[in-house]
């Protein structure tokens, strides 16, 4: 019998890997709060899928790498989460990929939330 690790290591990107992606296409410049925009943040450990936690010096609210984003609030693993999105990508209706409808629906929601 195959063990998850080992399907976990051949299929599944390195956990670290995908956060760095996600850090980096998320704040290309520098960390800013999710709250109030602000860049004066420092850095304040880590969470339990550790990714990094933040602290805004501004509204002093304590943020992470995933807040606001579609890894928030799942039980999946990061890596777990790359993969499915990857399969995603894959999938295209109309020239569309369903990732990208699913972003585009997400990042509405959002909008229409903080306007409310």
């Amino acid at each position: 019998m195959v063990s998850r690790e080992s399907v976990n290591e051949v299929f599944l990107p390195d956990k670290e890997d995908c956060l760095e992606y996600l850090r980096e296409q998320r704040w290309p410049d520098e960390v800013t709060c999710p709250h109030c925009r602000s860049a004066d943040t420092i850095k304040k450990g880590t969470t339990r899928k550790d990714a990094q936690r933040y602290r805004c010096q501004d509204c002093e609210s304590i943020f992470n790498d995933l807040t606001g984003t579609v890894f928030a609030e799942h039980q999946l693993t990061i890596p777990e989460m790359f993969h499915i999105i990857r399969g995603m990508e894959e999938h295209t209706t109309n020239g569309i990929s369903y990732l990208c409808s699913c972003i585009i629906l997400y990042r509405e929601c959002n909008t229409l939330m903080m306007s409310s």
